[in-house]
């Protein structure tokens, strides 16, 4: 190896969603622009759906709000 310091990480898609979908939308974001920066196609796709589930859940918790119920 030539001074690189690249590791390769392999990608659980269901795993890695669930542990994605815990970060904030900011970092999220942050996760798909260095996926695409490194073409990693299988953590671009993990990484939107994670977006898509946190939007999900929080669409959910916003109607939560909306009709007054328990959260």
């Amino acid at each position: 190896m030539s001074g690189s310091k690249t590791a390769l990480i392999p990608i659980d898609p269901p795993a890695d969603t669930l542990r994605y979908q815990s970060l904030l939308p900011e970092e999220l974001i942050r996760c798909l622009y260095i996926a695409r920066l490194w073409e990693v196609k299988k953590l671009q796709e993990v990484v939107v759906k994670a977006i898509m589930l946190k939007s999900y859940e929080l669409k959910q918790l916003d109607r939560k709000v909306e009709t007054n119920e328990e959260v």
